[in-house]
């Protein structure tokens, strides 16, 4: 069976990570969280991911990072090849393109969000 060169991707499509909690005030809290997408998020889809209390909880809650269709990838995952046949096996062998070059690694998009929230401590 022929064998081809694919780009499997082995990063999440969407991450959530939670910066530090700082203590703004006696009894007031806030703090960060960072989003990285394979794809760029409208600031519709953040505001869902704070509804379902999943970057953090409290009174205000804001988007720090543009949102808004303009925004640049942060950065690119760089990907080897892995040569495969038709049903998937995959082979030890170098990764070549069609022509038998040795295949580029591809450049995959992601994207940053940071968001912040302040709580004070009756939340």
């Amino acid at each position: 069976m022929q064998k081809t060169c694919y780009y499997i991707n082995p990063n999440p499509s969407l991450s959530i990570h939670a910066g530090e909690t700082k203590q703004l005030g006696r009894c007031y809290y806030g703090g960060e969280y960072k989003i990285t997408s394979s794809t760029k998020l409208k600031m519709d889809s953040i505001n869902k991911l704070w509804d379902m209390g999943l970057l953090g909880a409290g009174q205000s809650f804001a988007i720090k990072s543009t949102c808004d269709g303009t925004e640049k990838p942060t950065g690119f995952y760089e990907v080897p090849g892995v040569m495969m046949d038709g049903n998937g096996k995959k082979y030890d062998d170098p990764p070549v393109n069609w022509d038998g070059k040795p295949a580029p690694l591809a450049k995959f998009p992601y994207y940053e969000y940071i968001t912040i929230w302040r709580c004070d401590s009756s939340d």
